[in-house]
């Protein structure tokens, strides 16, 4: 598959010819004649997402290329054609953003580098490059010095956890621990006793079709840049 503008030919290096699966909430997608994850995305889409998709994968720092492959995950969210306008917010909505593909006759497509806020330095708006990066750098901040919040008089107040950080090491310090993150079942998962010092879940309602195809077609629509 061939990109072509005027002179421009772009062999797709990255974008899929995946097709879209029959389920509870694809069907709905078939219904409006999608048959393939990358209709879901206009030319402009592509183009830019398969250059990004290029840049990205010539980092030579294989931890910043995961940082970046990170981010690029995240602003396939807001750069397709299944994205509505919130006109409360102000802002544009991911595809996401609800349990299901709602296709609206209104499409709203966010500027993919993001647009700075002038004098504020602050993105306007959502989905853009710059914003998904904004992001990103706030959830590392967040992992170096991790905070509660607290609500006092009517105010809230960020207290920061003494001694605490996500990760495996923390900036500035020679203590290192072990992260261990598995794609598996834990019905089935290998653990030495005592080694773990929580266990969080947020699972999805036992059997609910709906909630567990959500997150299969997220990961489809994911795989279209893998």
């Amino acid at each position: 598959m061939k990109y072509s503008q005027g002179m421009l030919w772009c062999p797709w290096l990255f974008c899929t010819e995946e097709k879209i699966p029959a389920g509870d909430e694809t069907n709905r997608l078939h219904r409006w004649g999608y048959r393939y994850y990358r209709e879901m995305f206009n030319e402009r889409q592509l183009l830019g997402l398969e250059l990004l998709a290029r840049k990205i994968s010539q980092q030579p720092d294989e931890s910043i290329k995961n940082a970046l492959a990170t981010n690029l995950s995240d602003l396939l969210r807001y750069q397709n054609m299944l994205c509505r306008y919130d006109p409360y917010a102000l802002k544009s909505l991911d595809i996401f953003s609800v349990h299901g593909f709602p296709v609206g006759l209104i499409q709203c497509e966010s500027n993919m580098l993001g647009i700075p806020g002038g004098k504020t330095g602050l993105n306007i708006g959502s989905g853009g490059w710059t914003n998904i990066v904004d992001k990103y750098l706030k959830a590392k901040h967040y992992c170096q010095w991790p905070f509660e919040i607290r609500h006092v008089n009517g105010r809230k107040r960020q207290l920061w956890i003494k001694g605490e950080w996500i990760g495996e090491r923390r900036q500035g310090m020679m203590q290192q621990r072990e992260v261990d993150l598995r794609c598996a079942s834990a019905t089935t998962a290998v653990l030495k006793p005592s080694s773990l010092d929580a266990v969080l879940t947020d699972p999805p309602y036992f059997a609910n079709v709906q909630s567990l195809t959500h997150h299969e077609d997220k990961d489809c629509l994911l795989a279209l840049f893998e």
